[in-house]
């Protein structure tokens, strides 16, 4: 005969799972999606230097900070061990700020695009992560020099960058966030050039007149604070 008191205990337990299980949000998945934010720059520094030819010695110094809008997209993957929340991040974004050096040696530099690879521990609690992160950044950058010679490159530098945020997850898929990122890099410009195009105007003018090969050394020190939201699709 059927116990119909075991029975309906059982139907009750099965029923009552699925929604006890709703309660819990597994982080654990691969995502990826896009960001926007503010940048802000301070206490930075460029200076350049000619060496070799006419203007040998002619140094050019300067930048203090700037603010920018940024864009760009990120992807990265989650595993949850219990509360604890174990990743690994990649994004790009886009910049497209300008600073320069003020004369004898005028030159600007412009900081394209940035990137970072991070490693991410967090710790989960509802549908709410909050994470820390850490690991390195890359910062593409333009180079241009108008007097007393003409130059121009690319060039990409390497640094650190740590930061944190908090995520919530709005549905099993959809993530939004907030984030703070640090970055630091040490830039190394500038390289041989040849042959020289002298471009200095007034009465010691020398446009046209091209100079033996040269060597342009530039150094910067770059260090900004990024301010992001953003929104992740998570699979599964």
């Amino acid at each position: 005969m059927i116990d119909m008191r075991a029975l309906i205990c059982a139907l009750g337990v099965a029923l009552s799972g699925p929604a006890a299980a709703a309660d819990f949000y597994d982080w654990t998945g691969i995502y990826g999606g896009l960001n926007a934010g503010y940048a802000s720059s301070s206490g930075n520094s460029l200076s350049a230097t000619i060496n070799g030819g006419q203007f040998d010695g002619t140094t050019g110094a300067g930048w203090s900070g700037f603010s920018a809008p940024t864009a760009g997209f990120q992807a990265g993957a989650n595993y949850q061990f219990n509360s604890l929340v174990f990743g690994a991040e990649g994004d790009f974004d886009w910049l497209g700020k300008s600073a320069g050096v003020a004369s004898p040696l005028t030159s600007t530099l412009k900081v394209q695009y940035q990137d970072t690879a991070r490693a991410r521990l967090g710790y989960a609690f509802g549908n709410f992560l909050l994470f820390g992160s850490g690991g390195v950044a890359a910062i593409s950058s333009s180079d241009t020099t108008n007097s007393p010679i003409s130059y121009s490159h690319n060039a990409s530098s390497y640094g650190w960058v740590a930061g944190g945020g908090l995520e919530y997850a709005l549905t099993k898929n959809w993530i939004i966030r907030a984030e703070y990122l640090y970055l630091s890099t040490n830039m190394n410009l500038g390289g041989f050039v040849s042959p020289i195009s002298c471009s200095a105007p007034g009465p010691r003018s020398c446009l046209g007149t091209v100079y033996s090969a040269t060597n342009l050394s530039e150094s910067a020190k770059f260090n900004e604070s990024l301010i992001r939201f953003g929104f992740n699709f998570k699979i599964p």
